[in-house]
């Protein structure tokens, strides 16, 4: 690991990512998401998520993008971030499809807290 300082923000990257300004960039993107997700700006984090993988392939963004879209209702979005899933990481894309398909929300990691799903 190596570290970077982007603008105030520091993160601990994989070294080869110091190189690599649109990782740097997801990773900033993904963790400004997974703010706004603990703040309950759900709109806000799903606009994030998808900056971050516009940026770069990055597979927990399209996890928590999918459990954002399950908040907002939007079930559909969030069984196409499962498809979508299933050929980066089949582990995560079976935690997705759980949380879709019997319709609990999931604990994504300590990073986004979704557990408080409000009603529609």
């Amino acid at each position: 690991m190596c570290s970077a300082l982007v603008g105030r923000a520091h993160f601990n990257l994989p070294c080869a990512s110091i190189f690599n300004p649109c990782l740097i960039l997801a990773e900033a993107h993904y963790r400004l998401g997974v703010a706004y997700g603990h703040l309950h700006k759900h709109k806000e984090a799903a606009d994030c998520f998808r900056r971050a993988i516009s940026k770069q392939d990055y597979v927990e963004a399209h996890l928590d993008l999918g459990v954002i879209y399950l908040l907002l209702g939007n079930k559909s979005a969030a069984v196409e971030e499962h498809r979508k899933l299933q050929s980066l990481n089949p582990v995560l894309a079976d935690e997705l499809f759980r949380a879709i398909y019997k319709d609990k929300i999931l604990t994504v990691s300590p990073r986004v807290q979704l557990d408080d799903r409000r009603p529609r």
